[in-house]
């Protein structure tokens, strides 16, 4: 009687858990999925901020390319024209140096220089006078003391040794050269205006520098270089900059040329006679410094300039490509 009496009380208590039981079961399901719905959404998140603070490569665009100076007077010279230079070398192109001779005139009596001939005046006999920009004494015998030079009242008494020569009073000049002229002689008595060239090719850019990652970054200063056949004429260099966060700057750059030796100055010259229009290489290199990742940015625009006067010039062609080294 007495195990009788446990057994029915165990299966009324059993009885009595069973609804319990049937209840948790869904909740259990229930709290399962939603600890697996978190864990997903936690792994998502995980794998976007990863992806989001993943260092990116910074990137530079060169804009607004425009020529600021152009001043080319040699291509103002009356009698002036491209000698053909094609049995030149690479290492001697104009014929100034070792391979002095390579370059042949369209004629046989104009004045070589290179890259360049100029007709020269002659005398009637049909003989080279002098070289161009030669300087000698006039013939003042005929002037009074009082105007040794005939510059005032006795104007025309000296004399040069024929009408190819200009008459500056005490002294006779021939026409400059287009070595002097593009070297900046000045074209007054002979004086010599100093080290500057008269040739003068200046640019200015922007250049847009985007960060893309979620910290900033720091670059180092930036490097530009503008070249003629693989020849270095121009440079500049920008400051260091620091970049905040998927932000941007925009850094002004300019390159001012004012001195080109009479070489380069006579082959660009060359070649603005024989096509008209010059091609220019303008080059940068940058190094960003983006969380762990340091970055070299480079850029190269091949350049165009045409509609060339002798006081005027602008891009007819700008050609940029970019290339990026972690």
């Amino acid at each position: 009687g007495i195990w009788a009496s446990r057994v029915s009380r165990l299966m009324d208590e059993s009885s009595e858990e069973e609804p319990s039981s049937a209840v948790r079961k869904p909740c259990l399901r229930w709290a399962i999925l939603i600890g697996v719905l978190a864990g997903l959404i936690a792994a998502v998140g995980i794998a976007v901020a990863a992806y989001l603070l993943k260092p990116q490569n910074p990137s530079w665009k060169v804009t607004e390319l425009r020529i600021t100076s152009f001043t080319f007077p040699a291509l103002n010279i009356n009698g002036i024209a491209a000698a053909d230079t094609s049995a030149c070398p690479l290492q001697d192109i104009c014929g100034l140096g070792p391979a002095k001779g390579c370059s042949v005139c369209p004629m046989a009596d104009m004045w070589n220089e290179g890259c360049l001939c100029q007709v020269v005046k002659a005398d009637p006999s049909g003989e080279k006078t002098a070289a161009p920009g030669e300087i000698i004494a006039a013939n003042n015998e005929a002037c009074p003391n009082w105007d040794k030079c005939g510059l005032v009242a006795a104007r025309g008494c000296s004399k040069c040794p024929d009408d190819s020569w200009y008459n500056d009073g005490c002294t006779c000049r021939q026409p400059l050269s287009l070595a002097q002229i593009i070297n900046g002689v000045e074209d007054l008595v002979g004086v010599v205006s100093g080290s500057r060239s008269a040739t003068t090719l200046s640019l200015s850019a922007k250049v847009l520098i985007s960060n893309p990652n979620a910290v900033g970054a720091q670059t180092d200063p930036a490097w530009f270089k503008m070249t003629y056949r693989d020849g270095i004429f121009g440079t500049a260099k920008t400051e260091a900059l620091y970049i905040e966060g998927h932000g941007s700057v925009t850094v002004p750059v300019s390159i001012k040329v004012d001195y080109l030796p009479f070489g380069v100055a006579s082959h660009m010259a060359q070649e603005i006679l024989q096509t008209h229009h010059l091609e220019v290489v303008l080059t940068g290199h940058i190094t960003a410094h983006a969380s762990s990742v340091v970055v070299d940015c480079y850029a190269r625009c091949d350049l165009v300039i045409g509609s060339v006067q002798v006081t005027d010039a602008e891009f007819t062609r700008q050609d940029c490509s970019y290339t990026y080294s972690v």
